[in-house]
């Protein structure tokens, strides 16, 4: 009936619930992800297929190919990006980076950044160079994610205050947070020009009883 209500009236939704509820009982992955780009939801089928691969862990090897194939056909990358792909692991600069973004398409440019930081974690590309290649863009999804997984220190993060320091503050005071530096989660909040509803938010999650003593003798008070 799915498939009936595509072809006469362009109409993908019940065979996509279908598919999905397959799915959801144990079935393929990348079949629900592939029917979701054929009938345009493609920004969900990659994000769902980068979940599974990132998120889901331990997936079986077989699997994890299939779904990198998967992405690779999604997010297709010219070779010239590939090219200055391996030129960035070789010799990692913020300068190669901005080289790189420059001619991409908006619209392509979160799906791109986020391939190249991929491909440089694969190669052994440090989290603090990652997240400085990443700050090229600008304090986006990536560069997030990078300071809240502890792997970056928050001095990396502090350096680029010299833009949007609000911001980038409050990204260094996460990153401090999630390494137990209560001295300088504190320090870096106080130094921020303007605090973000959404850093105190992720802090006040992480912080301990001794971190929300310290945070309210500093006058900073947490949602």
């Amino acid at each position: 009936l799915g498939w009936v209500e595509v072809f006469e009236q362009g109409d993908a939704s019940r065979l996509l619930h279908v598919e999905r509820r397959r799915w959801l009982a144990g079935g393929d992955v990348i079949r629900y992800c592939e029917q979701l780009r054929r009938f345009g939801e493609g920004e969900l089928a990659v994000a769902l297929a980068r979940t599974t691969l990132a998120r889901l862990p331990p997936v079986e090897p077989p699997l994890q190919e299939r779904l990198g194939a998967f992405l690779t056909a999604a997010v297709p990358m010219p070779g010239s990006w590939r090219r200055a792909i391996d030129a960035l692991r070789r010799e990692p600069s913020r300068e190669a980076m901005k080289a790189l973004l420059r001619f991409t398409p908006p619209e392509r440019r979160a799906a791109q950044l986020r391939l190249v930081l991929e491909a440089l974690e694969d190669a052994g590309v440090s989290a603090d160079e990652r997240f400085v290649l990443a700050a090229v863009a600008g304090p986006g999804e990536e560069a997030t994610l990078l300071a809240e997984s502890g792997f970056v220190a928050p001095a990396t993060i502090e350096a680029e205050a010299h833009t949007d320091a609000a911001c980038w503050l409050g990204l260094a005071a996460r990153a401090a947070c999630v390494r137990g530096d209560r001295l300088g989660t504190v320090r870096l909040l106080r130094k921020a020009p303007s605090l973000r509803p959404g850093d105190l938010a992720f802090v006040a999650d992480h912080a301990d009883r001794e971190l929300h003593r310290m945070l309210q003798r500093a006058g900073l008070s947490l949602p």
